[in-house]
């Protein structure tokens, strides 16, 4: 969910292609085995909308201007190296770019 807000606010755009995901064996830290969700995921989801969005109401509207804090975290402060990019693009990307896929490498923690 954060990613696709930082593409958005970048101006790039996210599609959905038809297809299948399978997720990676992990531990699930958020939810319980029931499937309501952890006190971790509770609190990530209450900083997720309370820095993108507004309650009105009923409903959340997507704040127009967030500041840039989100600009120096996040990715932005990820430690990882390109192993093979199938498609490069300027650093500051344009809605015309489009990346099918990019294998990345992180090192070990």
């Amino acid at each position: 969910m954060d990613l696709r807000e930082r593409l958005l606010r970048r101006g790039l755009v996210h599609v959905h292609r038809d297809g299948t995901f399978r997720s990676l064996p992990h531990v699930d830290l958020g939810s319980h085995p029931d499937g309501t969700p952890t006190a971790d995921a509770q609190k990530n989801q209450t900083i997720f909308t309370s820095r993108w969005f507004d309650r009105h109401g009923e409903r959340w509207r997507r704040r127009p201007e967030v500041g840039d804090d989100w600009l120096n975290d996040g990715l932005a402060s990820l430690k990882f190296s390109v192993g093979s990019p199938l498609r490069s693009f300027p650093h500051e990307a344009s809605s015309r770019a489009q990346i099918d896929k990019v294998i990345v490498d992180f090192p070990p923690p």
